[in-house]
């Protein structure tokens, strides 16, 4: 993605070409929101209090929702559909204000809403950027020769830090420690949130501050659970001195370290061992209320109804003088965790979260030495540069030719800034194109993912043969449980089937032969009681996905999703299905021609996920005959027809 040209130093036309950006990227969301609503899920309801304006529920559990407070949402209860207000967004609840009354219970509902207000907060964020700052010209204009350098760590900071690391992920710390801008290209496997959690435990030792952001959060969880593991295994984890900002999405990182990184729960633990005896929660006042309203509506047994009478009247008045002191006691509690909340996040060492929560209001507010953006390659620049600015030095790690950031505009001035990542704007993949190298670029070239095979042919095709495989990773020996004998390339060729696709893209003989491979898969592991390999079936278009997911998601244990649901993540059998065939003309996803494509990074994440297993069903003849000669997949059939083995897919009877 070109950037647009501009002066060599930062000033107030950059700040307006990129608001300018903001502005037409939003403009395109909402109106692709009126032309295809989409609803999450918030689970089931409860209700919380009745006022004269409607009712307060509680949802959850709920998938992640970037809601906001005060937002209002539309709400969609069975074939019922009302407005409400947002009143507050946790970690797997959803507060809502309803203007009608929907019962003591919901069914699970779900909510839509405008989700375009992020990209005003951005704008904001934007607005107020210093421009002048050095962390904004060191993204807009890294420097050209040379690294400033701002020391080298001591050896008592690397001490223990930069065990299990590899020549170049030590050096990739020792120079992210000593630069204030570096950038870490690390391709598929290559241990890229390994290095970065040994900077981060390097930047600690030091007595340095960092915030660590990533686009998902999913790559915070992965990032935050690696960090937690290095500090732990140094001298151990104090609660609070590493706060994940945001909804834990890690189920391990849930497990493990959630007691000393959820800043909610490590405020509440150290408020509640404060007051000792008077650590009450919500709990104890649902109890009493329940007990209140039973009262209010029955009559003690007990000894006659006369003496039963005076029971009641003498439980109530008690019930209800503890009510009056639970509520001042609770709300106390509440109100010292909030503050006790802040405090931490003041105070933390590290702080990780989303690069929208770097610069949304009320989250936190505090500068840190250093900034790591992990996964860059798919982050907006303007992004990037807005959690920047809470920094002195900045770390971009990523790999630029895995998938870039998503846009919805079709504008080229839109995509020039929201499609391009901090790589993009500081040159990086321009310069090495030119066979230059940036002396603030270091590169990690051992792979510990891919078998020797699969690694080959994505070092060759997408990485100029970069990369290199250790010996330990070469001699690993695949799962007995593999079909075609555990060979790591295999193209099954659909050719001799004829044209089998449907008027909806979807193909029906690719479904029998995925089909038969996840058969065979399963068969092997029952009959032989040996773990099932980790199996993922990925495939570009989505009539095709929900094709295969609906006729084989509920018989087979399998991960069925599109590319970019599997970026960052790795599996031992990746089935890959391009189901075109026949007379049409292929999608620009197989037309791409160069390294930058979307369609070629979206061919390299696809490979890249397997450990030892590549299966891609295509149709050969028809990808020879429709695809440039030049084309990124083109040279991919060529590797196959080199290394791989070919099965063609028999007819079904």
């Amino acid at each position: 993605m070109s950037v647009p040209a501009r002066s060599p130093s930062p000033d107030e036309s950059v700040r307006q070409q990129i608001l300018a950006a903001i502005r037409g990227e939003l403009e395109a969301v909402r109106a692709r929101q009126c032309r295809r609503p989409v609803w999450h899920a918030i689970g089931r309801g409860r209700c919380g209090s009745l006022d004269a304006s409607g009712a307060v529920y509680v949802f959850g559990p709920s998938q992640h929702v970037s809601v906001r407070r005060d937002q209002v949402v539309e709400l969609s209860v069975g074939a019922y559909t009302t407005c409400a207000r947002v009143l507050a967004v946790t970690e797997g609840e959803l507060v809502l204000a309803c203007f009608e009354r929907l019962g003591d219970t919901t069914p699970p509902a779900k909510i839509r809403w405008d989700a375009s207000w992020l990209l005003e907060e951005l704008h904001a964020a934007v607005t107020e950027l210093d421009l002048e700052a050095p962390s904004a010209r060191l993204l807009l204009d890294p420097p050209t020769t040379g690294i400033s350098r701002t020391g080298q760590p001591a050896p008592a900071w690397c001490a223990g830090a930069l065990d299990g690391l590899n020549p170049e992920q030590a050096r990739a710390v020792r120079r992210g420690f000593g630069s204030d801008i570096s950038y870490v290209w690390g391709p598929p496997g290559c241990g890229k949130t390994t290095t970065l959690a040994a900077l981060v435990r390097t930047l600690v030792q030091a007595g340095r501050t960092v915030l660590a952001v990533a686009p998902t959060n999913r790559a915070v969880d992965g990032l935050m659970l690696a960090v937690a593991e290095r500090l732990s295994a140094a001298r151990g984890l104090e609660p609070g001195e590493l706060l994940r900002v945001g909804p834990i999405v890690s189920p391990d990182l849930e497990r493990r370290f959630s007691a000393k990184v959820d800043p909610g729960r490590v405020a509440e633990a150290d408020v509640d061992a404060a007051l000792r005896g008077f650590a009450l929660s919500d709990d104890h006042l649902e109890a009493v209320e329940d007990v209140l309203d039973r009262l209010a509506g029955a009559r003690s047994d007990l000894d006659g109804p006369a003496a039963g009478g005076r029971v009641d009247v003498e439980l109530r008045s008690i019930l209800l003088e503890d009510r009056h002191l639970l509520r001042h006691r609770a709300q106390l509690r509440r109100l010292l965790v909030v503050r006790k909340r802040c405090d931490l996040l003041a105070e933390a060492r590290v702080v990780a979260t989303t690069l929208h929560r770097a610069f949304l209001p009320g989250q936190f507010d505090r500068r840190f030495d250093t900034v790591i953006v992990d996964e860059a390659s798919a982050a907006s620049f303007p992004l990037v540069l807005a959690a920047a600015a809470r920094a002195h030095r900045i770390v971009i790690a990523g790999d630029f030719r895995q998938l870039p950031p998503v846009v919805v505009s079709e504008r080229d001035e839109v995509k020039a800034w929201m499609g391009s990542s901090a790589f993009e704007v500081g040159g990086v993949p321009d310069r090495l194109a030119a066979g230059e190298r940036p002396a603030h670029l270091h590169v990690l070239r051992q792979q510990y993912r891919m078998g020797p095979d699969i690694a080959g042919l994505v070092g060759r095709v997408f990485y100029e043969d970069r990369l290199q495989t250790p010996a330990s990773v070469a001699a690993r020996a695949p799962s007995p449980a593999l079909p075609f004998h555990g060979k790591p390339l295999v193209h099954v060729d659909s050719s001799c089937v004829g044209p089998s696709l449907r008027s909806d893209r979807t193909n029906r003989w690719h479904l029998f032969a995925i089909r038969q491979l996840l058969g065979q898969v399963r068969s092997f592991v029952r009959r032989e009681g040996i773990p099932a390999p980790k199996v993922a079936v990925l495939c570009p278009y989505r009539a095709e996905l929900s094709y295969l997911r609906d006729a084989l998601g509920h018989e087979f244990d399998a991960h069925f999703g599109t590319v970019h649901t599997t970026q960052g993540r790795e599996y031992d059998v990746v089935i890959l299905d391009l189901p075109e065939t026949g007379a049409i003309r292929p999608t620009g996803f197989i037309r791409a021609t160069e390294l930058n494509d979307v369609g070629a990074r979206l061919l390299n994440v696809a490979i890249s996920r397997a450990r030892q297993q590549v299966i891609v069903v295509a149709d050969g003849t028809y990808f020879r005959t429709k695809t440039p000669a030049r084309g990124i997949f083109r040279r991919v059939l060529d590797e196959l027809d080199r290394v791989a083995i070919t099965k063609v897919v028999p007819k079904e009877r």
